[in-house]
C-alpha cells in the first residue's frame, strides 16, 4: 500500500469523518495568529475572493506561512489546496502542521524526481 509511510506519520484519512463533515472542525487548541499573519491572511482572502484570482503568498523564513495558508484555506471554505515545497521533509512538515491545526480532510503528496523528461526520451 503506497500510503503506508503517510499513515505512520498520522496523515492518513480519518475514517470517522463523513463526506458531509467540514475538513476544519472547531478546534479550541489552535494557535492564534500574530498581527502580521492576520494582515496577510485577510489580504490574501480579499484578493482570492475576486473571480479568477490567483495568488502567491511570500513571507520570510519562520514567519508562519504554513499556518497562514491553513487559515486562508479555511476562510475561503477551500475543498482543495496546493502547497508546493522543495523537499520531502518540508512536505511532511507541512502536512503535519495541517493535522496539528485540526484539518481532517484528505491529503495527497505529489513528489517529482527533479529530472526533466523530454519527448525524445
Amino acid at each position: 500500500m503506497r500510503n503506508r509511510p503517510l499513515r505512520r506519520l498520522g496523515l492518513g484519512h480519518d475514517d470517522r469523518m463523513s463526506s458531509s463533515s467540514p475538513p476544519f472542525p472547531d478546534h479550541s487548541a489552535r494557535l492564534v495568529l500574530q498581527a502580521h499573519q492576520v494582515r496577510g491572511r485577510d489580504a490574501a482572502v480579499r484578493h482570492l475572493r475576486r473571480p479568477h484570482a490567483r495568488a502567491l503568498f511570500v513571507s520570510a523564513t519562520a514567519t508562519g506561512k504554513t499556518l497562514v495558508a491553513i487559515r486562508i484555506a479555511e476562510q475561503l471554505g477551500a475543498r482543495l489546496s496546493l502547497a508546493v515545497v522543495p523537499t520531502l521533509d518540508l512536505a511532511a512538515q507541512t502536512a503535519l502542521a495541517w493535522r496539528k491545526d485540526g484539518y481532517l480532510g484528505h491529503m495527497r503528496l505529489i513528489l517529482g524526481s527533479g529530472h526533466r523528461i523530454s519527448c525524445d526520451e
